[in-house]
């Protein structure tokens, strides 16, 4: 059996017809090209935008508010690429609304969008661009570093959190907001452990819940932390027990060697666990191929419009294998 035919081989006897889909996924073989309500799964974040300019909402009078639609980040780039957007960072419970004709990648016909998602765009300050609790527009970079809570994922800048000193976070350390350093839910149980506690904190069981005082950490209720991701590790139990209060705080990947050790040495002011991360730097990888693989077919048509003759599948093929090749070089 003779090794397999690379999908952008120009051979001028060839019948198969290449799409600007095989193009993608010949250049980034490792990665999945798919809109997120097709590759989703409960228990991982995804990179998600609003899309301003696309709007979903009931069918009414003309004064109905509509709101701005969520887009995963492919669909972002693929379908979305020309409108206004900007990104909510990686998310849990949000589901992207890119749907046909629109949609590029995916046939699925759209998912009924949830009442309480429709109420968060419209309510949620993060539809407004506006992320932290100063309720400032954010501008970019001149406005300062925000970091995302681990817990409600919403963003903050360091410095409109009370009671927190640290002007910045270090490698490694995640920030849980006061709002989430409030509850009795499990991470901010885990959370306030660690944070009295340190390296030296003993696992926190759910099960083992009333045989275990929680007067210790209540000088810290309601006190923003950032904890390093290895003594949140140190205070999460691992037990059956506890799983489902793992899962629920999407805090499972803290307990992973491998991911709580890449997750450590991040120093990027947006600390997703390391399976968030490498989703999200695949998908921005594909985008651009896509943008660029997209670009370079337009250019081909405009070329033999100019010249009155008919765009070949041998011109396609050599365009894409260009490309191809041009990413190879870059990657």
């Amino acid at each position: 059996m003779g090794p397999a035919k690379d999908p952008l081989d120009v051979d001028d006897d060839a019948s198969d017809v290449v799409t600007l889909e095989d193009v993608v996924n010949a250049a980034c073989p490792e990665h999945e090209w798919q809109c997120s309500r097709v590759r989703a799964r409960p228990d991982r974040a995804e990179a998600l935008v609003v899309c301003r300019t696309c709007t979903a909402g009931p069918e009414g009078p003309a004064n109905e508010e509509r709101t701005p639609i969520i887009v995963c980040q492919a669909c972002a780039e693929a379908c979305h690429a020309e409108h206004e957007t900007f990104a909510l960072g990686n998310r849990h419970g949000l589901q992207c609304q890119c749907s046909p004709p629109l949609c590029a990648l995916s046939d699925a016909t759209g998912v009924q969008v949830p009442a309480s998602q429709l109420l968060w765009l419209r309510e949620h300050h993060n539809a407004r661009n506006r992320f932290c609790v100063c309720d400032t527009e954010y501008t970019g970079e001149e406005d300062g570093v925000m970091y995302q809570c681990i817990g409600c994922e919403d963003w903050f800048h360091l410095r409109c959190l009370a009671g927190l000193e640290q002007a910045e976070a270090r490698p490694g350390e995640l920030l849980v907001c006061t709002a989430c350093m409030s509850g009795d839910g499990a991470l901010a149980q885990w959370a306030r452990v660690a944070a009295l506690e340190g390296s030296q904190a003993q696992p926190f069981c759910f099960a083992k819940m009333p045989q275990v005082t929680t007067g210790t950490t209540s000088s810290s209720r309601g006190v923003p932390t950032l904890i390093h991701v290895d003594q949140l590790g140190t205070a999460i139990c691992s037990c059956e027990s506890c799983a489902p209060f793992r899962e629920d705080a999407h805090l499972d990947w803290v307990l992973d060697d491998e991911n709580a050790a890449v997750g450590g040495a991040e120093t990027e002011p947006t600390p997703f666990p390391p399976s968030v991360l490498g989703n999200r730097m695949l998908e921005l990888e594909y985008a651009h191929t896509w943008q660029a693989a997209k670009q370079r077919l337009y250019s081909l048509f405009r070329e033999c419009a100019r010249e009155n003759r008919v765009v070949t599948e041998r011109d396609v093929r050599l365009a894409l294998a260009d490309i191809q090749r041009e990413i190879g070089q870059t990657r």
